[in-house]
């Protein structure tokens, strides 16, 4: 976990724990501070906050897409366990059109420039709603995938990964909405070839994060992180 250089920010920290650092979080954003860097890896979630020009200005508003990312905050998801039913886990956040998500999630990639735009891209849903998660369902359905095959070439590599990890996803939890699970497929060019990930859009209330995921290892990148990690990174294809 790198701390920012050479940018606005007025104030920065990070901080390590072993589940999932909701309260640091929303205590950080009561004061102020934004989410510049999370990542999970080895038992450990890696959380830097900071706070200045530039925090404050980014990941609020309203965007082009119709996707409302008001400060108010309209819905509560404090979740201390995630319950289950029937060996089902539980999960909670909020369901979106699949018009306005994919949307959203081109605009938030265009204007960091990850989105390819060199022609014969695919943006798709096959469901006509998609439940974006909270940040500890997220980590509840990390907490319970597992890791069953190796890398094998073309047999079982990268795409394959991806498929695997929306399926057991899909199959482990329930949600109190008749939505797609909102667990993407996410193709992208960088300068070591072509590579499969899954993009998770996650909520919370006042915003929306987008999350990628490395389902070879679990580890879970922000974008600015898998753009660094990616090197020329481009998004090609996004698939829920």
């Amino acid at each position: 976990m790198v701390i920012s250089k050479g940018t606005d920010f007025k104030t920065q920290s990070w901080s390590t724990r072993t589940n999932f650092p909701k309260e640091v979080i929303k205590e950080k954003w009561d004061d102020g501070f934004d989410i510049t860097g999370i990542s999970y890896g080895k038992d450990l979630w890696a959380l830097v906050i900071s706070k200045g020009k530039i925090a404050q200005s980014s990941g609020r508003g309203i965007g082009k897409a119709g996707i409302a990312l008001s400060k108010k905050k309209t819905q509560k998801i404090d979740i201390e366990e995630h319950e289950t039913a029937e060996g089902l886990i539980k999960i909670f956040g909020k369901s979106y059109g699949k018009k306005a998500l994919l949307d959203f999630l081109k605009e938030k990639l265009a204007k960091r420039g990850l989105l390819d735009s060199s022609g014969g891209n695919i943006y798709e849903a096959r469901d006509a709603n998609l439940f974006v998660m909270s940040p500890e369902s997220f980590q509840a359905i990390i907490d319970n995938y597992k890791i069953r095959r190796k890398y094998t070439a073309e047999s079982f590599d990268c795409d394959d990964f991806a498929r695997v990890f929306f399926s057991e996803a899909v199959q482990m939890v329930t949600y109190d909405d008749k939505s797609g699970l909102g667990i993407a497929e996410c193709f992208i060019n960088y300068d070591g070839g072509a590579h499969a990930l899954n993009m998770i859009p996650v909520y919370t209330p006042g915003r929306v994060d987008i999350m990628i995921f490395e389902p070879q290892n679990k580890t879970v990148f922000t974008l600015e992180q898998a753009a660094q990690h990616y090197k020329d990174m481009k998004v090609y294809r996004i698939s829920f």
